[in-house]
């Protein structure tokens, strides 16, 4: 093993010693269970269920650690419309990972260990496709629709302390009779936030019935009482107003769209945020922030990204990729599980993080302010285990230490 994947050791035995059990909805070579209910049902907490190609019923846990790898969200379906994944309670030592699979919902509700959704499409035509709920410790990667082009993937957070990456959340129409507003794509109350790469986009209001309301565009992100930080590369955009039909059948077009970012009584910390109101009546483009009560919109610095560059595999390289100010001292945090943590002021303004095991460096990047550190995947690595990575840079000694969004390296049986 080379001094490269020394810091893995420390990794396997801690990883080592949860039994992985086959799903397969054709009962091929090596099966356990053919549909998923019955696996999650007989397990053992802290278990591992790799789920290959098929349809599988709707599910729900409780009360157990459990890990379910898809084979793909593009060949593995869960659930039906209205029915699909139920999550918690689960307690502090408790655990859930769910990745690389399509489903119409998730709930996560009154969780108080990890939960981590990673690499998941969704789509629910009635109600929001993902839900966090009374939850500490939640973490949402590559979410996206099960539609890309047409469809919806929005999404409620209450009472919970979230952090979402590479997501993209679409708001859906509103459909009670008679009237049509577009939802938000992401609402958030009563929560702590943590925002990097990702894209909202409101739902658009549709022409309602004879002199109905008129019909808003949705907000892309819709925060109260709540803080939020929204790191690089999001675009938050609202969806497009609509309005009333008129009594000789024309339209009257007096509904507004909706703005990129909605704040009531919250505070969002953010840098290199795209804003966009959503077009409403006579084409007049709704404000990109609104803001009401005690809200307020502060400018950051730039933060450090973290990107997991390669395809893991035994033998594989792949890189952990750091773009940060030029020159800046960096190290390498990884972890088993993540954590969301309240840092003292000084270690800068995100505070959902990885709970690190090792740590390596410092590091330093390069004039672009550009690093990337290679690891190859040893011969004995834990499959089907998860692995969080994070960078935390040090801009000198007037600047906030900062932390970068977290990655995560799974090699699959």
């Amino acid at each position: 093993m080379s001094v490269r994947t020394l810091f893995v050791v420390p990794l396997l035995v801690a990883a080592a010693g949860a039994q992985t059990y086959i799903v397969d909805a054709a009962n091929g070579v090596g099966t356990h269970f053919r549909d998923l209910p019955e696996a999650v049902a007989a397990v053992p907490s802290g278990a591992v269920l790799r789920v290959r190609p098929g349809t599988y019923s709707s599910l729900a846990v409780a009360n157990k650690s459990l890990t379910i790898l898809g084979d793909s969200s593009a060949t593995v379906t869960v659930g039906t419309p209205g029915a699909g994944v139920a999550i918690g309670p689960l307690a502090a030592h408790q655990h859930f990972e769910l990745r690389d699979v399509q489903s119409f919902s998730v709930r996560v509700g009154n969780a108080q260990g990890a939960v981590h959704l990673e690499s998941l499409r969704l789509g629910d035509l009635d109600r929001d496709s993902l839900t966090v709920g009374a939850s500490a410790n939640v973490h949402l990667k590559r979410i996206t629709a099960i539609d890309a082009v047409n469809g919806w993937c929005d999404v409620a957070i209450s009472g919970s302390c979230v952090s979402i990456d590479g997501c993209a959340f679409r708001g859906r129409t509103e459909t009670a009779p008679g009237y049509f507003h577009g939802r938000a794509a992401c609402s958030i109350a009563g929560s702590r936030a943590s925002i990097s790469a990702t894209s909202m986009r409101g739902g658009d209001g549709r022409f309602a019935r004879t002199f109905a309301p008129t019909d808003p565009g949705g907000d892309g992100l819709r925060v109260v009482d709540s803080t939020v930080d929204l790191g690089g590369a999001c675009i938050l955009s609202g969806g497009k107003g609509a309005g009333q039909f008129g009594g000789l059948g024309f339209a009257i077009l007096t509904g507004p769209g909706g703005s990129g970012l909605a704040l009531v009584d919250s505070t969002t910390r953010y840098f290199g945020t795209v804003l966009q109101g959503g077009e409403g009546a006579q084409s007049v483009i709704a404000p990109p922030i609104r803001l009401a009560g005690n809200a307020q919109a502060i400018l950051q610095p730039a933060r450090p990204m973290a990107r997991l560059l390669g395809t893991p595999a035994i033998g594989s390289t792949v890189h952990f990729s750091l773009t940060a100010a030029p020159n800046e001292l960096a190290i390498l945090v990884l972890g088993l599980r993540p954590a969301c943590v309240q840092w003292p002021s000084l270690v800068g303004f995100r505070d959902i993080l990885a709970m690190p095991d090792v740590a390596l460096g410092p590091f330093q990047t390069d004039a672009s302010g550009a690093y990337s550190h290679p690891l190859t995947i040893p011969t004995d690595w834990v499959l089907d285990r998860l692995v969080w990575a994070q960078y935390f840079t040090f801009p000198g000694l007037v600047l906030p230490t900062l932390a970068s969004n977290s990655v995560t390296l799974v090699v699959k049986s």
